[in-house]
């Protein structure tokens, strides 16, 4: 076979290509084509196509021989971008050489892809095909390496910084519709991560690493850092059910990112990355920190229910503080208020007040308060300009 300087059309774009036979028989076609994100929308059902604008440019090489069909597509994206959150967001001008693979062989069961994107990110795949070819196992590798688990999707990745928020009002926006798949050959089995900075619901962890595993709709996660160490499982029916049982925690909530935010004149949900719900809790941290404030041992549990999440305890206990309390957060979705109900022991008022980060402010002391608070917005985060209440004793 020779095929010179042959054109086609491709997905509303040209295509110019040739072919030939080689000496031993491999046929083999090679092309350049233009590629527009409309075109890979209608070519590739991933969530990730309706993230993607502009047009690249971009060379196939196709070669079949005994049976055995192998197809790479390489690019270097330029002209493409990604709106997708960090780190896979993209302006048009940046080249990130993309390296595409597929590889089916007649005579197996299986075929095989992969992409490669800028040295960075590395997605393979398996299919089982008797004879219609279903996914059957696979991996996606951000800054490190990884295998092909026995079966579903295994995530590794090591990262310098991870915004999780994100990617979870991403996957979110994918699954409204219940459009992600469940099948259970197909859903997530497990992951590792290594990070220098995690965000998480508005709170930095820095030097972390974790291992989680998937199993009967239930994760099961191994953290380990400066700021958080310890074990933690996650149930996933209806809004989740988090248990975690920590040697240590320290939250280091961000700053609040516009002065908005805390005005008691914008409902609550009109403010970007308001918090809409929360999860069942039941966490117990040997030592707790807020920010560099020592709180000693804490102790919460927490329920759902209708539109109604339950804080049926919170408990702070150390040597010189014991704090119980209990509340309720109503609406959750809407505008939405919290109330805390609270009692506050101290035989050391001084000491206290100094773990608060008040020193020298008294001596010594004793101190019982029973107290009522009320804010508008989530239990996890106060909004001051409506914070109200009383206490007594």
């Amino acid at each position: 076979l020779g095929l010179r300087a042959a054109e086609a059309v491709f997905l509303g774009r040209p295509v110019r290509g040739s072919g030939q036979t080689e000496r031993d028989g491999t046929l083999q076609f090679v092309a350049d084509v233009s590629l527009s994100a409309e075109g890979l929308r209608q070519l590739l059902a991933l969530p990730a196509r309706d993230y993607l604008r502009g047009e690249m440019l971009a060379h196939a090489d196709i070669r079949l021989k005994g049976g055995v069909l192998d197809v790479r597509v390489g690019s270097s994206l330029q002209g493409l971008e990604s709106s997708l959150p960090a780190p896979l967001r993209k302006p048009a001008q940046l080249e990130w050489p993309l390296n595409f693979s597929w590889r089916k062989d007649s005579a197996k069961t299986e075929q095989n892809w992969q992409i490669e994107l800028d040295r960075r990110l590395n997605i393979a795949w398996e299919d089982r095909c008797t004879p219609r070819c279903d996914f059957a196992r696979g991996f996606v590798a951000y800054g490190t390496k990884a295998e092909l688990p026995a079966q579903g999707w295994r995530l590794a990745g090591q990262f310098d910084r991870l915004d999780v928020d994100p990617w979870r009002a991403f996957f979110a926006e994918q699954n409204k519709d219940g459009r992600l798949t469940t099948d259970a050959e197909a859903v997530l089995a497990g992951l590792v991560f290594e990070t220098n900075e995690l965000i998480v619901a508005g709170h930095r962890f820095r030097d972390v690493v974790g291992k989680a595993l998937r199993q009967d709709g239930r994760w099961s996660l191994v953290l380990k850092g400066p700021q958080a160490e310890g074990n933690l499982v996650w149930a996933e029916a209806g809004r989740g059910m988090l248990l975690a049982r920590l040697k240590h925690l320290t939250l280091d909530p961000l700053p609040v990112a516009t002065p908005v935010e805390q005005s008691s004149t914008v409902p609550e949900n009109d403010v970007p990355g308001t918090l809409t719900e929360l999860p069942g809790l039941d966490v117990i941290a040997d030592k707790f920190q807020l920010r560099k404030l020592d709180l000693g041992r804490l102790e919460l549990f927490a329920v759902n229910a209708d539109k109604l999440w339950h804080l049926q305890k919170i408990s702070l206990n150390s040597t010189d503080l014991r704090l119980e309390g209990r509340g309720l957060w109503r609406g959750m979705g809407m505008n939405t208020n919290t109330h805390l109900d609270f009692e506050l022991d101290s035989d050391n008022v001084g000491a206290m007040l100094a773990r608060l980060g008040y020193p020298n402010t008294v001596r010594d002391g004793k101190a019982q308060l029973d107290g009522v608070r009320e804010w508008r917005g989530p239990a996890c985060a106060a909004q001051f300009p409506t914070l109200s209440g009383s206490w007594w004793r």
